[in-house]
């Protein structure tokens, strides 16, 4: 499922999930609003939220939703790596962020990497490792995407600092 206020945008991400076999796109909506309902119906394993949008924005619909559903797995999306909604996006319940301008194989690895995070934990067992505590807050497991590691697992326990997880390079 997919919620953003940009057609092309729901178009895209539904044409690159719905071309991978075991993965179902089973809707999409343009503003939190008609997000949080059509979790409601739908009730998917992963949730691509954007942050920004018209009626609700991202960050109310994640509240909203996970108020409602405290194990549902919502990946926020934005345009920028350093804005501010991401931490509130953190904080509302979302397991971690993507940037829009992210590859589209890596927009699927962090779908399944919550999939089968959302299957697993259906039979009590955990494939997402848990968090280690670094620096501020702690640094969620990682899904290895193109030529950087991307955080999508955030369970972001913001300790202090308003510190917001980002990518990092390869050259580590």
């Amino acid at each position: 499922m997919a919620a953003d206020d940009h057609p092309i945008v729901r178009a895209g991400l539904a044409a690159v999930i719905g071309e991978e076999p075991d993965l179902e796109f089973v809707g999409e909506a343009a503003n939190g609003q008609e997000a949080v309902a059509l979790y409601r119906a739908k009730q998917p394993d992963v949730v691509l939220m954007d942050l920004r949008m018209p009626v609700l924005g991202g960050v109310e619909a994640i509240r909203a939703i996970r108020s409602e559903f405290p194990s549902a797995k919502i990946i926020a999306l934005t345009t920028y790596e350093g804005d501010t909604d991401i931490h509130r996006a953190l904080e509302a319940g979302a397991v971690g962020y993507l940037l829009k301008e992210m590859l589209p194989t890596d927009v699927v690895d962090a779908v399944r990497s919550f999939t089968a995070a959302s299957a697993s934990s259906r039979r009590a067992s955990r494939v997402v490792s848990p968090s280690t505590r670094r620096g501020s807050i702690s640094r969620p497991a990682s899904v290895r995407c193109s030529n950087t590691w991307l955080v999508v697992a955030a369970t972001a326990r913001l300790r202090g600092r308003s510190a917001v997880p980002t990518r990092r390079s390869r050259s580590t």
